[in-house]
């Protein structure tokens, strides 16, 4: 008669935390892939001759009313990577890790995005001109958060006062939000509902 070695509970428990391990760690490794790949990207993707084309854009939009208006223009939002993010429940894990901010020089060319995109590309626009600029963050005090309840905005400094550019959600293409004393009071414009917290910076890339 063959034996079979009884298999105890914490036993059972080993072998099914070390698949799950090995599981997380392959996904870990595509993430920090992904993330080489997107730092590595604005390099790689264009040529000379299309970065000289952006700067020279980026030259020409030298106001915020110039920003806001190109982006009304020529910015789409990205609502299927809302889609996505909403049927993963991953949230912001989902939007830093697989989508990622996208360089100012990626947004200009794909023409679309969310609202931290729009925001960034703002912000180094406005930064290249002159401006005192700050990527700002509101979080909404509805929980559990979504997707909807984190919204990016640029805000830049003028006439001792912020104002508010590339507005994606409530203002978008629709001229700039402003003035406002401090950055808080530009975070309670720039999101829909009450103003749990704001972070400035958070999703600045490229500049």
């Amino acid at each position: 008669m063959v034996g079979y070695r009884q298999v105890s509970i914490y036993d059972a428990n080993s072998l099914l935390l070390g698949r799950w391990s090995k599981k997380y760690l392959q996904l870990l490794i595509l993430l920090l892939l992904s993330t080489l790949l997107s730092a590595c990207a604005p390099s790689l993707q264009y040529t000379k001759e299309q970065q000289a084309e952006f700067e020279q854009t980026i030259a020409l939009l030298d106001t915020p009313e110039k920003v806001d208006k190109w982006l009304a223009n020529n910015f789409r939002y990205d609502w299927e990577l809302v889609r996505r993010n909403q049927r993963t429940n991953w949230n912001s894990f989902y939007e830093f890790w697989v989508h990622g901010i996208q360089y100012p020089i990626d947004t200009y060319y794909r023409r679309s995005g969310v609202c931290n995109d729009a925001a960034n590309f703002a912000g180094y626009t406005l930064n290249k001109a002159g401006y005192k600029v700050k990527i700002l963050t509101a979080y909404k005090e509805i929980p559990p958060r979504t997707p909807t309840d984190v919204h990016t905005v640029c805000a830049f400094r003028d006439k001792g006062k912020w104002w508010v550019c590339g507005d994606t959600r409530n203002h978008f293409g629709l001229g700039i939000g402003g003035p406002f004393t401090d950055l808080k009071e530009a975070a309670k414009y720039s999101i829909s509902g009450k103003l749990l917290d704001y972070r400035v910076d958070e999703r600045r890339k490229g500049f």
